[in-house]
């Protein structure tokens, strides 16, 4: 999952949150079987609470061994849902790790994982006024883009 670190310059870069002079900094977690993590499949899941940035979400994800989640199908779409509902008791909208702030409408993971499956709202992604390169969930049951800058919490995934 290392390998994503390149995309992760070029999205802060991008978004004008990345300067060289300060990363925040972050709690780090030992092992995916701390209290927090939940496993799908063969992933760890975790909901991240503290609203931040995308670019800080990802950090932190990379912070603690993983990136900011990737989504495969319906069901896993499904199953995040859930556990944010039950980490932050709402369905508030949370960062996964969509963007297109490389080059518009050509959306890509930050695990550098293909994208094979989309859940976007209706007229979504819409970039409204030039400026939304990044998803949220939870815009009803389906995704939504928005601001990079938008500090709102997150999900990240790692494996075992």
């Amino acid at each position: 999952m290392g390998s994503a670190l390149p995309l992760i310059v070029l999205l802060c870069l991008a978004i004008g949150q990345l300067d060289g002079r300060s990363v925040p900094r972050f709690k780090l977690c030992p092992s995916p079987v701390n209290p927090g993590w939940a496993r799908y499949g063969s992933r760890y899941f975790i909901v991240q609470p503290r609203r931040m940035t995308m670019a800080d979400a990802e950090l932190n994800c990379i912070r603690l061994g993983g990136n900011l989640a990737s989504i495969r199908s319906y069901s896993e779409h499904a199953w995040i849902r859930g556990l944010i509902r039950r980490v932050l008791r709402s369905y508030r909208p949370t960062w996964i790790g969509m963007f297109d702030a490389i080059q518009e409408r050509k959306w890509l993971w930050t695990d550098g994982s293909k994208v094979r499956y989309t859940r976007w709202a209706r007229k979504q992604p819409d970039n409204y006024r030039g400026r939304e390169d990044c998803t949220q969930i939870n815009s009803g049951n389906y995704w939504n883009d928005r601001p990079c800058t938008d500090r709102v919490p997150s999900v990240c995934v790692r494996r075992r």
